[in-house]
């Protein structure tokens, strides 16, 4: 699969309007921040953004360096006006699943001694 580097620009007249999309990953979370939904018909939507598109850059920062809520603020403080660059295509993302449940034991129970 070819990889694609695009720029988004969204626009909106009313800040009351959302972008219309939603994003998971961060810095936080070892992982790539990444489009997990766009709203039928939204901006997001208008503009082209697709589920699983990685965001590259919120305005002129860097997303690799954002945690999760960094990004968020980001993205608000933009106000009206949304750049974003994007990457499409190529090898998949990789989530990070923390795997501390490996090491979990249950509580053990004696029902006898209850009485």
């Amino acid at each position: 699969m070819s990889l694609l580097t695009l720029e988004a620009k969204l626009e909106r007249t009313d800040s009351t309007t959302p972008w219309g999309f939603r994003m998971q990953g961060g810095k936080d979370f070892s992982c790539p921040l990444t489009i997990q939904r766009v709203n039928p018909g939204s901006l997001a939507a208008k503009c082209g953004l697709q589920v699983g598109d990685i965001i590259l850059k919120i305005g002129n920062v860097d997303s690799n360096t954002l945690r999760h809520k960094e990004a968020q603020n980001s993205i608000i403080s933009a106000g009206n006006r949304l750049d974003l660059l994007l990457q499409r295509g190529g090898a998949p993302v990789q989530r990070h699943v923390p795997n501390s449940y490996d090491s979990f034991s249950a509580p053990t129970f004696n029902a006898g001694s209850l009485q």
